[in-house]
């Protein structure tokens, strides 16, 4: 291969990519994404900051050699300031251990008994739809289902009030994440700010409850179906990590923040897809009606129309849009060099529209999405919502599983239809819409 230290590069002045990477990432790395090129630098003064723009190039760092790339950049200490020592923020021998025990318990066969509580949170919210009085936000309200969903099923009981304190601590990490990012401090979190405050003090509250919810369940003892009771089985093999009460905090508020985030906002845009989108809300709304009730696990693999709508969004707009790495050493990476400690991004948003990947790349078409075409499109990258490599979502089995019932339960029950135009993208720690993305429900 022939080395070049100078591949091409984004022109303008590097403040104005410092600019676009806090106000609009997801421009600049359009722009990147158009160049053309396998590895695109984006010239930020003395940083090394370059996008990986090809199939190549990502398979390179995520798949064939991901144990030479760490997630060292800013956001990920932070996140690992908060959330602990957990399957998220770890790296290499740490990482592969905390990845081996938690993974049996999000194996499809261990997460399909859960089902049954994903199909009971979406037959409530379809009761309580029956009620709005307008157009209902459909952001919040899939925020709420989700939240629910994960404290359900990670443990196993409806939390009550207390379902309020995860959702507020939670709200605390994330609002205060992306201000803490910019804040020219070296462990920002410690920052003498009032935002590192109101992040340490979210973190301290989850924590807390957490700890107390995993208390009430070793008292209550018993075997168990949820997440929890896995993850406490886990806890007692030799190799779990130490200590244990740290490991499974970690590994609890991690999920509870990526599991209902990721997932509330891969709803929103699919609904919102679909209310712009009649012809495509009757098929997927005549295939739930077929049916005639919640889907249960069992079905998922045979709602096909729904699943293409819900792939089609998560490649339009993907919650997980950005995969940041650091490298351990110089590397090498489709003829261009990264210096140690320089940073590559993989624009999920960007990559996954590319004109050179996807006929028509722009345009919700979920017709696209014919037999084979998940496989493929998985196999060759060019459908990543969920990473690639060894460090795929541990939790997407149980994501997408989540996605298809609440979808089809909803749509079994309701029209949806906009009340303005598509939402904006607000690209944060997710991929979140503007606004909270009001839609009409209306009875079937």
């Amino acid at each position: 291969m022939t080395v070049s230290p100078n591949p091409a590069s984004l022109t303008s002045f590097p403040l104005r990519h410092l600019w676009l990477m806090k106000r609009d990432p997801l421009t600049l790395f359009g722009r990147a994404q158009a160049v053309g090129a396998p590895v695109v630098r984006v010239p930020m003064g003395p940083m090394s900051v370059h996008a990986l723009c090809s199939e190549e190039a990502v398979r390179a760092v995520l798949v064939d050699h991901p144990d030479r790339w760490i997630k060292g950049t800013r956001g990920a200490r932070l996140l690992r300031a908060s959330l602990g020592d957990s399957v998220l923020t770890t790296d290499g021998a740490e990482w592969k251990t905390r990845r081996r025990v938690a993974q049996p318990a999000f194996r499809r066969g261990a997460i399909a008994q859960l089902g049954e509580r994903m199909g009971a949170a979406a037959d409530d919210l379809v009761v309580r739809l029956a009620d709005a009085p307008g157009p209902v936000g459909t952001s919040s309200t899939m925020m709420d289902l989700t939240l629910r969903i994960a404290c359900d099923t990670l443990f196993g009981t409806d939390l009550g009030t207390r379902r309020e304190d995860v959702h507020a601590g939670l709200d605390g990490l994330l609002a205060n994440f992306l201000t803490l990012l910019v804040v020219p401090w070296p462990e920002p979190h410690k920052a003498p700010f009032p935002s590192a405050y109101r992040y340490r003090k979210s973190a301290a509250n989850l924590g807390a409850l957490v700890d107390g919810l995993i208390a009430e369940r070793r008292a209550r003892g018993g075997a168990s179906d949820d997440l929890l009771g896995m993850l406490l089985e886990a806890s007692a093999s030799d190799d779990a990590p130490q200590p244990v009460d740290a490991w499974l905090r970690s590994e609890v508020v991690t999920m509870q923040l990526a599991g209902h985030e990721t997932t509330a906002n891969a709803l929103t845009w699919t609904l919102a897809y679909l209310a712009h989108h009649p012809e495509w809300m009757a098929r997927a709304a005549a295939e739930a009606r077929a049916l005639g009730r919640t889907p249960t696990a069992g079905d998922v693999q045979s709602m096909p129309v729904i699943e293409a709508v819900l792939r089609e969004s998560m490649r339009l707009r993907p919650p997980a849009w950005i995969v940041a790495r650091s490298a351990i050493e110089d590397e090498e990476v489709s003829g261009a060099r990264i210096p140690v400690g320089g940073f590559v991004f993989v624009c999920v948003a960007a990559h996954q529209r590319d004109p050179l990947r996807w006929t028509d790349p722009d345009s919700f078409d979920p017709g696209r999405w014919g037999p084979g075409v998940a496989e493929e499109a998985t196999r060759t990258l060019r459908w990543m919502p969920f990473g690639a490599g060894q460090r795929k979502c541990i939790g997407e089995h149980f994501a997408m599983m989540e996605a298809l019932i609440v979808l089809g339960a909803l749509l079994c029950a309701y029209d949806v239809t906009p009340t303005g135009p598509m939402p904006d993208p607000d690209p944060s720690v997710t991929l979140r819409p503007k606004g909270d993305a009001p839609l009409r429900f209306t009875p079937a």
